[in-house]
């Protein structure tokens, strides 16, 4: 059970490592195209916003100087700013937020139902123990009690009985 529980975990991690991947890819790559097409202050074309590193998701922005953002479009003058709403149009229309708002809940809801599994066993393994104990006929929270109280009859008990033996010696000392 155990193993086939981080078996499926590590699955589902995988599956979701690469979602995530994928949106991070064409996310740097549709940005970093869409700035390729425009003009900065400069009129040159746009360098590149972002780099990746090793994996899709080591995302650094590799533009530093913000002269260098590509507002204008490829014929515009630099008051232009027809880039910047292709920028915008290209992030509406593929989707990056709708895809990882997905992916999020899409992991939250099989999170929550794992957590409902989990609690129905838990509550199943209560009752199977439950069901033992009253099975067997020994329950352990009487038995406490019980111990305790002969416990406290026995120190009663000695109580009385060094007083008994107290009272005589005292009797046997007057005569």
């Amino acid at each position: 059970g155990a193993l086939a529980g981080f078996a499926e975990g590590a699955q589902r991690i995988a599956a979701a490592r690469g979602s995530l991947n994928a949106i991070a890819s064409d996310f740097t790559a549709k940005v970093n195209a869409v700035q390729a097409q425009g003009r900065d202050l400069n009129g040159t074309a746009g360098a590149p916003l972002f780099a990746t590193g090793a994996t899709p998701t080591d995302i650094a922005v590799s533009l530093t100087d913000p002269r260098g953002i590509a507002a204008a479009g490829p014929t515009g003058g630099a008051r232009d700013a027809s880039n910047l709403a292709a920028l915008q149009t290209a992030r509406s229309s593929n989707g990056f937020e709708a895809r990882t708002t997905n992916l999020i809940a899409g992991n939250a809801a099989a999170l929550e139902q794992r957590k409902v599994v989990a609690d129905a066993q838990g509550a199943i393994r209560d009752g199977a123990v439950s069901s033992l104990a009253s099975a067997s006929g020994v329950d352990l929270d009487s038995e406490a009690v019980d111990l305790l109280r002969f416990q406290q009859a026995y120190q009663a008990s000695s109580r009385v009985i060094q007083t008994a033996r107290d009272t005589l010696q005292t009797i046997l000392d007057l005569r």
